[in-house]
């Protein structure tokens, strides 16, 4: 599981600064599509060569419910994050994403009464507070401004809203891949998501097919990423604790600072450097648990 995680979170965090930098010529709709449409287009072939057993799939009304409300919350998650990043600081809004695990922790133990051991849940705390701590800037900010910017501030209400459809979705996917299979599960919520997303983009960016054909290589790359990244994240809900795996994939944010040093040459590091020992750490206690 734990090479898993860390591959994905990588991926994670190299399609991020791919966006990062498409994102200041292309509309964050159309991106948003794109990508989507590049994951469909990658799991397609990986479903063929996957071969799945489609008599042993439960598609019962557990999928069906599980796999529309995936597909909007994709949806969502996508304009609301859209959104925050369009009228707030970003400093001020990434931190709240990292509120993913405990909300997942949450539905969790509401939908499947369990919770993870002790050492574990210790190490999912650790790995929050340490992602959250390597997105702040005390130069601007103080600790906890992101927190008080849920009561004042709409775009980090619209990120808290993101972290929370997060974490459904990552319950929803171990119910999808439960009744089906990892690779099955990511081509059919991505095709509902497409659906869902075409009419919006249309509507946001009237040069949304332009844009499309003009970055179409950089788009089905970071599609590429997006599809075995998704694909890896199932398999490990579907197999494991869904808290735990979401605890380690904020990893990808420890590999964002590195990219960051690297790709857009940010300074002042100390602070972030601190906040990944703290994940570090987090990581060492959930692999021991």
């Amino acid at each position: 599981m734990f090479l898993l995680a860390i591959l994905s979170a990588f991926l994670q965090a190299t399609k991020d600064t791919l966006a990062k930098k498409l994102s200041l010529s292309i509309n964050p709709y159309t991106l948003g599509l794109g990508i989507s449409l590049g994951v469909f287009l990658v799991n397609l072939p990986l479903l063929f060569l996957n071969q799945p057993n489609f008599s042993e799939f439960n598609l019962n009304y557990k999928f069906f419910l599980a796999f529309i409300i995936t597909a909007f919350m994709f949806a969502i998650s996508n304009v609301f994050m859209n959104k925050a990043f369009q009228i707030s600081d970003l400093s001020l809004v990434v931190p709240v994403v990292n509120f993913t695990p405990l909300f997942t922790l949450l539905l969790q133990f509401l939908i499947f009464r369990t919770l993870p051991n002790n050492l574990a849940l210790l190490g999912i705390l650790i790995i929050v507070f340490g992602s959250y701590f390597l997105k702040l800037d005390l130069n601007k900010l103080n600790f906890f401004a992101p927190i008080k910017s849920l009561f004042f501030d709409k775009g980090a209400q619209f990120m808290l809203i993101v972290s929370f459809v997060w974490a459904l979705d990552n319950i929803l996917s171990k119910i999808g891949t439960s009744q089906s299979d990892p690779v099955f599960w990511s081509l059919a919520t991505r095709f509902c998501t497409i659906l869902i997303l075409l009419p919006i983009t249309i509507k946001m960016d009237s040069n949304w097919l332009k844009s499309l054909k003009k970055s179409w290589i950089s788009i089905l790359i970071m599609g590429s990423i997006v599809g075995i990244s998704v694909t890896i994240n199932n398999y490990l809900l579907a197999k494991f604790d869904p808290s735990v795996v979401t605890s380690l994939l904020r990893i990808a944010t420890l590999f964002s600072v590195f990219y960051g040093i690297l790709v857009f040459q940010e300074k002042k590091i100390a602070l972030r450097i601190i906040g990944v020992i703290i994940m570090i750490l987090g990581v060492v206690l959930i692999t021991f648990s």
